[in-house]
């Protein structure tokens, strides 16, 4: 009897690891808002109830946030996001693309001191950016960064002190590769940043 239920025993704790391998391995994305793993086919996150289900990819303008500021870059090839204009969304999504040129960059305190800034969503155009661009944005948690990005400024994340998640959308290796200004994340408290194949914590 007792060999019975020690092998029952045994059935049910392997079970328990498979269900907990599989967990492991459905979490091949993440929740923008709170950063659980998630399924792809996921459309809601299970912890905060975030929809999750933006692709960086999308150009649908209705997605974009409006109401923001841009001026050309020095070789008129593209456009800088200057500041946060009129726009008042919680959660900032850029766009890939403003007046038919690629958005190439996010300049010098962009977002400095936005007090209504809680998420920021980076497209795949954007190469860098400035420094000071979100410093002092009190609610600001977390942030999309592509890994078309080569290079942050000093102080990007000075003082913000809610900041929770930074998801890479590329490999631990290629986040160290990007040039990285002095300081560029001084003032904030523990977070995590999520890449494609790992995650680093502050």
């Amino acid at each position: 009897m007792k060999k019975i239920i020690i092998l029952l025993l045994a059935i049910m704790m392997c079970v328990a690891c498979v269900a907990c391998g599989n967990d492991a391995e459905k979490a091949d994305k993440y929740c923008w808002n709170c950063g659980k793993g998630l399924a792809s086919e996921d459309s809601f996150c299970s912890a905060c109830g975030e929809n999750v289900e933006y692709n960086m990819s999308e150009e649908s303008s209705s997605v974009f946030s409006e109401g923001l500021l841009y001026h050309p870059n020095n070789t008129k090839t593209g456009y800088i996001v200057e500041d946060i204009g009129i726009c008042n969304d919680l959660k900032v999504v850029l766009p890939s693309q403003y007046q038919s040129l690629p958005v190439t960059e996010i300049g010098v305190k962009a977002f400095y001191k936005c007090s209504s800034l809680k998420v920021i969503i980076i497209p795949d155009s954007v190469t860098s950016i400035g420094r000071n661009a979100f410093a002092l944005c009190p609610i600001l948690t977390s942030i999309t960064i592509p890994d078309s990005v080569t290079s942050i400024g000093n102080n990007i994340f000075s003082n913000c002190h809610n900041l929770k998640s930074i998801h890479f959308q590329g490999t631990v290796e290629e986040w160290n590769a990007i040039e990285k200004g002095s300081d560029w994340d001084g003032g904030t408290g523990s977070y995590t940043i999520y890449c494609t194949d790992g995650e680093i914590a502050k």
